[in-house]
């Protein structure tokens, strides 16, 4: 009579149980796809739907981007300022963003919004309303000031989301160190970025 695996094969000689390895069930049970004050994406979660979502852009040959917000200033604030600083910048985010917007909290500080069907042209457009739609947004923070950084990626351009993550990221980092309160974007990625 035919017996689980996970039990042994015969009960009355058997002193090994085969087993199975259940850490990627456990991985997914532990690790949250939402970030636990915002309700957004977690970096894992979004770059794993972002991933797909480029690579839909690939197949049918469409432009996308990817945009990183950035509160300036926010290590200087307090974590309860902190907290609501992205409780309302998750709440202005998702009011100004297009409906198959895909947003994610990638980092503390920073949040991530990807767009289908968006150039570089577009996309910087798009941060430029963010940035006015969010400017003091937490005067504690540099004046209430956001930092974007933008890139652009050609439909058919075979390169990895944390490709154009750590991208838009340096892209980010510059705007920020320029002063801040300012849209930087990346250097291009694929044939059809500005």
């Amino acid at each position: 009579m035919p017996i689980d695996r996970a039990f042994a094969r015969d009960t009355r000689t058997a002193t090994h149980v085969e087993t199975h390895d259940f850490a990627p069930a456990t991985r997914i049970m532990t690790e949250s796809p939402t970030d636990s004050i915002t309700g957004l994406y977690t970096r894992a979660f979004f770059l794993e739907l972002a991933e797909a979502r480029f690579a839909e852009a690939r197949r049918h040959g469409y432009t996308s981007s990817l945009l990183i917000a950035q509160v300036d200033g926010y290590e200087q604030l307090s974590p309860l300022r902190a907290e609501h600083s992205a409780l309302v910048m998750t709440e202005l985010l998702r009011a100004c963003l297009r409906r198959e917007d895909m947003l994610g909290r990638i980092s503390a500080s920073q949040f991530a919004i990807l767009m289908l069907h968006c150039d570089a042209e577009n996309a910087c457009a798009k941060a430029e309303a963010l940035r006015s739609a969010l400017s003091g947004i937490d005067p504690a923070s540099n004046g209430g000031s956001v930092s974007f950084g933008v890139a652009s990626v050609a439909g058919r351009a075979g390169v990895s989301v944390e490709n154009v993550l750590t991208r838009t990221s340096e892209a980010t980092a510059r705007a920020s160190l320029d002063g801040g309160n300012r849209i930087c974007l990346a250097d291009p990625v694929g044939a059809a970025s500005l």
